[in-house]
């Protein structure tokens, strides 16, 4: 990574996309999902956060633009939670959430 005046230049970082057409597993090594089928509603499943570092973050993205007929369910792996609760719903066209990993599970940010 270079730097200019001290500062990082993030320009040429790659972040990883996983593109899924089906209901998805979410694998530790995923960051972005990506739902490229939303012709049915789907379902992606995190990982248990308590095998994850704390603070790793995974982002679920309705790219199709069909949430809003066909949801796009996230759900925790009990005994996880997503901010208290089982799951989170993407219900709005093009619609993302972006989860972090902490004790006992996730938080939205």
């Amino acid at each position: 990574m270079s730097t200019i005046l001290g500062a990082p230049n993030f320009r040429n970082i790659k972040l990883d996309v996983t593109e899924v057409t089906t209901n998805y597993q979410v694998l530790a090594t995923d960051f972005m999902i990506a739902v490229l089928d939303t012709t049915a509603p789907r379902t992606i499943t995190l990982p248990l956060a308590s095998e994850i570092p704390i603070g790793r973050q995974f982002i679920i993205k309705d790219e199709t633009g069909g949430a809003n007929v066909n949801a796009i369910t996230v759900n925790a792996t009990a005994p996880d939670n997503i901010d208290g609760g089982p799951g989170r719903l993407i219900n709005a066209s093009r619609g993302a959430i972006v989860v972090v990993t902490r004790p006992g599970g996730y938080a939205m940010i």
